[in-house]
C-alpha cells in the first residue's frame, strides 16, 4: 500500500477487474475505484506523486493508470505492449512501482527501445526512452526501480533478471 495524507492507496481484483482503490484511513471506507486493465490480482503498489495529485498504478497485463489522488478520476491510461512494444516474459505479469523522480514518472515496459521508460506524469506522453539491456531474456525488471547519486550523477538504478543496470537520470532531458 501507499499512504498520502489520510488516504490509504492499493491496487486488488475487485468487481472483475484490477482496480486501483482509494480508502479513507479515519473510517476505512472505500473512497473511489479506478479500472486499471486485465491481468487479474496486481502485484505491485500505487505510487503517489504530492506535487502533481495523482497516483499511478500497473496492473499484471501492463496496464498504466494515472488518476486524481482525490477523486479517482483517470486522467490517462498506457499499455506497456501497446504503447511501448514491451512484453512480460514471466508468469509473474508487470509486478511493478512506478517511480516519480522530480518531473519524471519511471516505468519499466520491458521493450528493447523501451526498457525503461520516463514519461511525464501529468499526461503520459514519454519524454525518454532508455535501452539497459542487450540481450532479450534480460528485458525483465524484478525488483523496484531505485535512484541513487553514482560517481556524483543522478541514476535510476533497475535491478535486470541477470544484471544490475544504472542509467543516467537526466540523459536526454526533455
Amino acid at each position: 500500500v501507499s499512504i498520502w495524507e489520510d488516504y490509504l492507496y492499493t491496487l486488488g481484483d475487485r468487481e472483475g477487474g484490477c482496480k486501483l482503490i482509494c480508502v479513507n484511513l479515519e473510517n476505512g471506507e472505500v473512497v473511489w475505484t479506478a479500472e486499471t486493465g486485465g491481468g487479474g490480482d496486481s502485484n505491485g503498489t500505487p505510487t503517489v506523486d504530492p506535487a502533481s495529485g495523482l497516483v499511478f498504478g500497473v496492473s499484471k497485463g501492463g496496464d498504466l493508470v494515472a488518476a486524481d489522488a482525490k477523486t479517482g478520476e483517470v486522467k490517462w491510461k498506457k499499455n506497456y505492449g501497446a504503447d511501448f512494444g514491451g512484453s512480460m516474459m514471466s508468469q509473474w505479469g508487470y509486478s511493478e512501482s512506478p517511480l516519480v523522480d522530480g518531473d519524471l514518472l519511471i516505468c519499466t515496459p520491458g521493450a528493447p527501445d523501451a526498457l525503461l521508460a520516463a514519461l511525464d506524469p501529468d499526461v503520459g506522453d514519454a519524454c525518454v526512452c532508455e535501452i539497459t539491456a542487450q540481450r532479450r531474456d534480460r528485458f525483465r525488471v524484478v525488483a523496484r526501480l531505485n535512484v541513487r547519486h553514482l560517481e556524483a550523477e543522478r541514476q535510476v538504478v533497475a535491478h535486470l533478471l541477470h544484471d544490475l543496470r544504472s542509467v543516467h537520470r537526466d540523459r536526454n532531458p526533455r
